[in-house]
């Protein structure tokens, strides 16, 4: 006889809780704005998050705050299926 699976929904995570985790990931020096932006773009979900910090991680460093795909990345949302993640973080809109 097969046991159930358990679904897990990780709650939504908080600008706090984005800044933890993209500081971890690229360093303490990520600004305030750019956190917020990164929450934007993931919309607190913790696996378009990460996926956006992978990407961000794995370019030179002087691409991980800007270039011309934050604004892109920012407009896309967390709709993953609208293409590939972008290795840039988006800049903050007001």
């Amino acid at each position: 006889m097969r046991e159930a699976a358990a679904a897990v929904r990780p709650a939504v995570l908080t600008g706090d809780g984005v800044a933890v985790l993209a500081r971890a990931a690229l360093g303490a020096g990520v600004p305030g704005d750019q956190c917020a932006a990164l929450r934007a773009a993931s919309g607190g979900n913790p696996f378009y998050l990460s996926e956006l910090l992978r990407a961000t991680a794995s370019t030179a460093p002087a691409a991980r705050l800007t270039g011309p795909a934050a604004a892109q990345a920012t407009s896309a949302g967390p709709a993953a299926s609208r293409g590939p993640v972008t290795p840039a973080i988006p800049a903050a809109t007001s």
